[in-house]
């Protein structure tokens, strides 16, 4: 009888290849072959046949002259191989034994009037089966709906050989006067051991448990019976990850230069014990998604994130050594655990680096982390000429050198958060003026330069109007004391809301900052709390800003 199978795409074929090792010599689950393999799963598969031949003759006493016996045949096949890998992640199926028999047995012939006279012995075969004639294939499948691992399986028999036919003995029936008799005389036929192979897809299985794939045939309309039983039994360990875990760990660079940031990696095995986490140990690898240009080296101890056991865990540990160029080369890292090539458990994690150190890899020395990647990564407005005045004064926040040129010098106060809201009154004609924004961080970078640009705006407005009228000299025109910016000021006094009570120098030009500081409000310069990866800063862990 031919295969019963299904269909069964498969992405990668295993090979399969024969040791000569009898299953009591291989070696155990986690075992390292000779050759460099690791034993990740065993595989053995139990075949059953049992098939019902023959039927009544339909002429004559004991049927039709000459006809054959009837009887009953039962086959079984049993292979045993192990499913092994090496540290690339190669994956391959190991032969360890495989065995065939086959019997033919209770021959007899069946008149119409229900006699049933024996037909002789019988006889029966078996033997071994080499790898050329049975092979297995295990891949990866889909995954299930609720996200359970399956499995695709093929056992291929190649059986057409005369090493799986065998000897049956029986009597043959006779003529005798005008009917037919069981003879006397032994005759010998060959027979087919009749046993074919498996292909299952998609098959749901257990990480580290026993897995049991049936399948069974029961034509209907046939005296036909046949079933394969194959189990998977894979580690005995689950490993996980014990650091870092989830989403919420965070990196940063320390303050030295160049820069270093020390990642730890740990994991555990369930269930435990020294000897569990001595026989996967090689195994396992840690992995973790670069830093831009920032240099990777794994400790000496763990080359290439394969980890040691220590303290009862699995671990490794990284070293990143020189902040990377590009802000974009901070935030969201992938930290994998990886067990025989291919992952089995993942984290989240983000990197930062110090906002007030001074040890980015470019742009002017001395300048903070915060200026140099928030201008190379436009996180919130910074423009290529805009520099940083580390020698201000401390409560400065920013300032421009109007008629000179346009560049915005920020202080390192523009980093932290900005004064608003601020209310300053003036003469009762005049009323008050709520201004100031009140961003931290990356936003009150935004509000410092939208009001210092402003600065140079009203300053080219105002010469713009070819000498006008100014009594008060505060760079706003009288004509534009009226309106200009939504602010009415007086146009004989230079500071109309006494911005003069918090800094004297304000009282020439009080007018004009009152302004600026309204601008602040607008928040027209946009500023991106996804791109901001300082600590503290808007994605650490206690959010700064914006």
């Amino acid at each position: 009888m031919s295969g019963i199978k299904t269909s069964l795409p498969l992405a990668l074929i295993v090979a399969l290849t024969l040791t000569g090792a009898n299953a009591e010599e291989a070696p155990g689950i986690g075992d390292r072959t000779p050759d460099g393999f690791f034993v990740k799963c065993y595989w053995t598969g139990v075949f059953d046949q049992t098939e019902w031949f023959g039927g009544t003759g339909e002429l004559g006493v004991f049927g039709t002259l000459l006809s054959p016996p009837n009887g009953t045949q039962k086959s079984h096949v049993f292979f045993f191989a192990t499913q092994e890998v090496d540290d690339t992640g190669q994956m391959r199926t190991v032969l360890r034994d495989a065995q065939w028999s086959s019997t033919v047995s209770h021959l007899h012939y069946w008149s119409r009037a229900n006699d049933r006279p024996a037909a002789g012995p019988g006889g029966s075969g078996s033997g071994a089966i080499p790898a050329t004639d049975l092979q297995v294939s295990a891949t990866d499948g889909q995954k299930t709906t609720k996200g359970e691992s399956t499995v695709n399986l093929t056992v291929t028999l190649h059986t057409t050989s005369d090493a799986y036919k065998f000897d049956v003995r029986y009597n043959p029936l006779e003529e005798y006067h005008v009917a037919v008799r069981v003879s006397s005389a032994i005759k010998t036929m060959k027979w087919d051991a009749d046993i074919f192979g498996l292909s299952v897809s998609d098959e749901p299985v257990k990480s580290h448990k026993t897995t049991t794939i049936r399948r069974e045939w029961d034509i209907p309309g046939t005296n036909f019976r046949a079933r394969w039983l194959v189990s998977r039994s894979c580690d005995i360990a689950d490993v996980h990850l014990v650091y870092p875990k989830g989403t919420q760990q965070q990196y940063t660079f320390n303050s030295d230069n160049p820069g270093v940031l020390y990642v730890y990696f740990k994991a555990a095995v369930t269930p435990g014990g020294q000897g569990a986490l001595e026989k996967i140990r090689d195994r396992v690898r840690f992995e973790m998604d670069g830093i831009g240009s920032s240099k990777m080296e794994w400790d000496p101890a763990t080359p290439n994130g394969k980890p040691i056991v220590e303290a009862g865990f699995l671990q490794a540990k990284l070293k990143f050594t020189g902040l990377p160029s590009k802000n974009d080369d901070f935030g969201k890292k992938k930290v994998q655990l990886l067990v025989d090539g291919k992952p089995t458990d993942a984290a989240a994690v983000k990197v930062f680096f110090q906002k007030s150190a001074t040890n980015h890899p470019g742009g002017q020395s001395g300048d903070p982390n915060w200026f140099y990647y928030w201008k190379e990564g436009d996180v919130c407005g910074i423009g290529a000429n805009d520099v940083f005045d580390g020698k201000a004064q401390p409560n400065c926040l920013g300032y421009t050198v109007t008629g000179k040129d346009y560049i915005v010098r920020l202080c390192a106060r523009a980093a932290l958060q900005n004064q608003g809201p601020v209310t300053y009154s003036g003469a009762s004609a005049w009323g008050s003026a709520v201004v100031c924004g009140q961003g931290k961080g990356i936003k009150c970078v935004a509000e410092i330069l939208q009001h210092e640009r402003h600065h140079l705006a009203l300053y080219d407005a105002f010469y713009a109007q070819n000498q006008p009228a100014d009594p008060d000299r505060d760079f706003v025109s009288t004509n534009d004391e009226g309106s200009t910016d939504g602010i009415q000021s007086d146009p004989n006094d230079p500071d109309t809301f006494n911005i003069k009570l918090s800094i004297p120098d304000y009282a020439t030009y009080g007018d004009d900052e009152i302004r600026c500081r309204k601008e602040e409000l607008k928040h027209i310069i946009q500023y991106h709390a996804e791109k901001d990866w300082a600590d503290p800063g808007c994605q650490t862990t206690t959010p700064y800003g914006p």
